[in-house]
């Protein structure tokens, strides 16, 4: 507290300071050693953004305060984000650069050519062009200044953007469906597999269709989230590291299902794989070597195993997909598809909108339609033949 009264921001001598307080409430070292680079490399990002800017030194110090305060409370965001964002941070610091314009603050005309920049050179579809957009709006917020992607000409040139790439046949894929009958097809070939990777990789999917977890939540499920329920043999598992866990004002986590099936294939994993299935605290799909084991590099003798990246997600997928090669899917799976794939079951087998919407903890109704749209629109066509 300043001697106004008034709360003031936290200060830090030098941004070493800044990255590793940052970062001193996650556990896990190999996570936290991932989200301190991260938030290194995007402190270097935003002070590069202070440094093209058009600025007074009143201003300056608000951006100032807005930085360390984003920088201080990076670890509320996934990795993902905070990667993405790094991403498109550095595109747009890059072409302000090149054209030399300021970063702070753009004007909408010079955001606008920005866009055509994305559409035109780099050949970015409108979903990521909103995504590059976003970040700028939220560089813009950060530093305390007026969100100039709100306004009339960046709104019409994205509406541009969206209705010509409609034009010329754009539409927005999703990811393709990993479905029931994959499931059974792939528990045929790798349930009794020799390989331990297998195994796992078995386990994952498995546990993925049944609950319909995002990527980075099925990466830190552990035993003890499992609980028996004894009038049926499934279990029940409850997760407080979802997408929207930040913006809850509650921890008790999302519930989520995992069949008897999916539990003894996980159980079987563990131990084809080296792990300890009485270690109910630790990830149980962790890190694998070459044949398959365990990879104890990625083990901390406190904290237990590192989480699986997104990468590594992804790969149990593409492997299940080159195994299977299945006709009904036009490109690989990745970390997604057995939400979706599982969202599109549901749908068949009767499910309502909102029972899909419980099941996959969606807060949205738009989402699991746009998921199960084909399937209800056969349903609905196919009466009237």
């Amino acid at each position: 507290m300043n001697n106004s009264g008034h709360f003031s921001p936290v200060v830090f001598t030098n941004q070493e300071q800044l990255t590793n307080a940052s970062v001193v409430r996650i556990k896990n070292p190999t996570e936290r050693s991932r989200y301190r680079e991260l938030i290194a490399e995007l402190s270097k990002l935003l002070y590069r953004a202070a440094d093209m800017s058009d600025l007074d030194d009143d201003k300056r110090r608000v951006a100032n305060d807005g930085f360390v305060s984003y920088l201080y409370n990076a670890s509320g965001r996934s990795l993902n984000t905070l990667r993405q964002t790094k991403h498109s941070l550095r595109l747009y610091l890059d072409w302000c650069e090149e054209n030399q314009l300021r970063s702070l603050p753009t004007s909408p005309y010079e955001l606008g050519h920005y866009l055509n920049f994305l559409e035109m050179v780099k050949g970015h579809a409108p979903s990521t062009i909103s995504a590059h957009l976003s970040v700028v709006s939220l560089l813009h917020r950060i530093a305390g200044m007026i969100d100039v992607t709100k306004t009339q000409h960046v709104i019409d040139t994205m509406a541009s953007i969206r209705m010509n790439a409609i034009r010329n046949g754009y539409t927005e894929n999703q990811q393709a469906g990993f479905r029931k009958h994959h499931l059974q097809a792939l528990r045929h070939q790798w349930e009794n597999s020799n390989h331990p990777r297998d195994r796992r990789d078995l386990a994952l999917l498995s546990l993925a269709w049944d609950s319909l977890l995002r990527e980075s939540e099925l990466a830190r499920v552990t035993l003890r989230m499992l609980k028996l329920n004894r009038n049926n043999g499934h279990y029940i598992g409850r997760i407080g590291y979802t997408k929207t866990s930040n913006k809850k004002n509650d921890a008790s986590g999302s519930v989520f299902f995992v069949s008897r099936q999916s539990y003894q294939l996980l159980m079987a994993a563990i131990i084809a794989t080296g792990g300890d299935p009485d270690d109910r605290n630790s990830y149980v799909f962790y890190p694998l070597t070459k044949k398959g084991f365990a990879n104890k590099r990625f083990c901390d003798p406190v904290t237990g195993f590192s989480p699986l990246s997104g990468e590594a997600v992804d790969g149990v997928f593409d492997r299940a997909y080159q195994a299977l090669k299945p006709e009904d899917c036009e490109k690989p799976w990745r970390g997604h598809s057995a939400r979706i794939g599982r969202a599109q079951d549901l749908s068949e087998a009767g499910a309502t909108n909102k029972q899909i919407m419980q099941l996959g903890r969606w807060e949205d109704p738009k989402m699991p339609s746009r998921y199960t749209r084909e399937q209800d629109l056969s349903e609905i066509a196919a009466q009237f033949i």
